[in-house]
C-alpha cells in the first residue's frame, strides 16, 4: 500500500504546475561547479537508490496483487463448477470445500415422482452440507416417513410441511433442542397425522424451546397428550386452526401460549384457565361456542378476542374490566372481532334505528356495558367491537398458501 501510494506521488508529481513555469522563466542560470563536493555526490547516489527500492516495491506489489486475483478467479471458477441442485431453493457454492451449502431446501414429492419414503430422501439429502440449511419445505407427499437424516440440520431455523400425510415420523428424526437449536417456526398446513395425534417425532421431551411460532392448519390433529405442557416451549404463539379438536385440552391451558387461535375446531366451550392465563389473543372464530366463561378473574389487560362466525349474542361483565382499560380516543385494535355473529347482527340493526336493545334480555353476569344500546353508548361499543368483514377466518394465510404451493401441472 505504502508503494502504490510513491508510486501515485511520482505521477502526480510528473506533470509541471503551470505557477512552477512562471517562475521559471524569471530565474538565473546556475552553472554546475566542475569538481562537485562529497555532500552533492552523496545526495545523488542516496536518491537514486531510493528511486530504485521503490521501483522494486512497485512492481513486487503488482505481482503480488496479480497472483491475488488469479488465486480468487480459480477458486471461484472452482466453486461454480460444482453442480447445481434442483432440491436447493438457495443454493451456496462455497470456495473451500466440495459440498454445496443449501439454505432452503425444498422437497416436492409430486416434481420429484416419489411417495416420500425415508430411502427416497437419502439421495436428495446426500449432496450438499446439511449443517448449513436454515429451512425446509416438504411438500406434496402422500406416504411421509420424516427421515433420521432431518437432526443433521443443526441450524434449521423453519420447517413447513404442505399437503402431506405423515406416516412415519420416529424419535430417532425428532425435533429436538440438542439437534434444532436455532429452530423458531414449524408450520403443518393440509397435514394428516397418524390416528390424529402428534407424532413421536414433535413430541421429545428435549423439545426446541426458541420455538415461538406454531401453526397447524386444516390437519386432522384432534388431541393432545396430557404431558404436552412439559414438552413445548411456553408463551409461543400457537395456531391450531382447522382441525379436528372437539374440546380444549387442560394441558394446551397450562401451556399458556401468548397467541392462541383455534379457529374453525369444532368446539363448543372454553374453559376458563384458557382466558385466565397470559394469552393475549384468542381466535375462537368458526367454532361453535355460544358463549364465553363466565368467570374470569386474571385476564390480561390487552387481552384481544376474536367471535367471528360464532353464536356469541351477549358477553359476560368480565369483559367491562377489559373495556374500562381500553382508549376509546385511539383505536389501534378492536378488543373485540364479532362479525357474522348474532351480537354483531344486533349491533348493526341498533346503529341503523331498526331496533333499540339487544335480543338477549339483560340478566345479572352480563356485561353492563357491551348490554347498554343507548346512543351515548355508542362510541365506546364503535370504538371496543368491530363487526368488518375483511378478516381472514384464519390467522395462517391459507389461501395464500394454496396459490402459492398447490400443484401446478404444465
Amino acid at each position: 500500500m505504502i508503494s502504490n501510494m510513491n508510486n501515485m506521488k511520482k505521477l502526480l508529481s510528473m506533470k509541471m504546475p503551470k505557477r512552477r513555469k512562471l517562475k521559471l522563466k524569471n530565474q538565473e542560470t546556475v552553472i554546475m561547479p566542475l569538481n562537485p563536493s562529497l555532500s552533492d555526490t552523496t545526495d545523488s547516489r542516496t536518491q537514486s537508490k531510493l528511486d530504485i527500492v521503490v521501483a522494486s516495491e512497485s512492481r513486487f506489489t503488482q505481482i503480488l496483487f496479480f497472483l491475488w486475483g488469479l488465486a480468487i478467479l480459480v477458486v471461484h471458477l472452482y466453486a461454480e463448477s460444482i453442480t447445481k441442485l434442483p432440491q436447493c431453493k438457495m443454493q451456496v457454492k462455497p470456495w473451500f470445500t466440495t459440498e454445496s451449502s443449501c439454505s432452503l431446501l425444498m422437497i416436492d414429492c409430486y416434481e420429484s415422482k416419489f411417495s416420500g419414503k425415508a430411502s427416497d430422501f437419502t439421495t436428495q439429502w446426500s449432496n450438499f452440507d446439511r449443517k448449513t440449511t436454515n429451512r425446509v419445505v416438504i411438500r406434496h407427499c402422500p406416504n411421509l416417513e420424516v427421515p433420521d437424516l432431518l437432526t443433521d440440520c443443526s441450524q434449521l431455523g423453519v420447517l413447513k410441511i404442505y399437503n402431506s400425510t405423515i406416516t412415519i415420523w420416529n424419535k430417532s428424526a425428532a425435533l429436538s433442542q440438542s439437534y434444532h437449536p436455532n429452530l423458531a417456526a414449524l408450520y403443518l398446513v393440509r397435514v394428516h397425522l397418524p390416528n390424529g395425534e402428534l407424532p413421536a417425532g414433535l413430541l421429545d421431551d428435549d423439545f426446541p424451546q426458541n420455538l415461538e411460532d406454531i401453526e397447524f392448519c386444516a390437519t386432522n390433529l384432534r388431541s393432545l397428550p396430557e404431558d404436552f405442557d412439559l414438552k413445548w416451549p411456553k408463551f409461543a404463539s400457537m395456531y391450531l386452526e382447522k382441525c379436528e379438536f372437539t374440546e380444549v385440552s387442560a394441558s394446551l391451558a397450562r401451556l399458556a401460549p401468548v397467541d392462541l387461535s383455534l379457529a374453525g375446531n369444532p368446539i363448543s366451550t372454553l374453559p376458563p384457565s384458557l382466558i385466565d392465563g397470559t394469552v393475549d389473543f384468542l381466535h375462537v372464530g368458526s367454532t361453535l361456542i355460544s358463549e364465553l366463561p363466565a368467570r374470569i378473574t386474571g385476564a390480561s389487560n390487552s387481552f384481544v378476542l376474536r367471535v367471528d362466525n360464532t353464536n356469541v349474542s351477549f358477553f359476560w361483565d368480565w369483559i367491562d374490566t377489559l373495556v374500562e382499560h381500553s382508549d376509546i380516543g385511539i383505536v389501534v385494535i378492536h378488543p373485540i372481532l364479532a362479525t357474522s355473529s348474532p351480537y354483531c347482527a344486533d349491533l348493526q340493526r341498533i346503529y341503523d334505528r331498526e331496533q333499540v336493545d339487544f335480543s338477549v334480555p339483560w340478566s345479572d353476569g352480563q356485561s353492563r356495558i357491551l348490554s347498554n344500546a343507548t346512543m351515548e353508548n355508542w362510541p365506546i361499543l364503535q370504538a371496543t367491537v368491530s363487526c368488518d368483514s375483511w378478516w381472514s377466518s384464519t390467522w395462517y394465510p391459507l389461501d395464500f398458501e394454496d396459490v402459492y404451493s398447490g400443484i401446478k401441472d404444465d
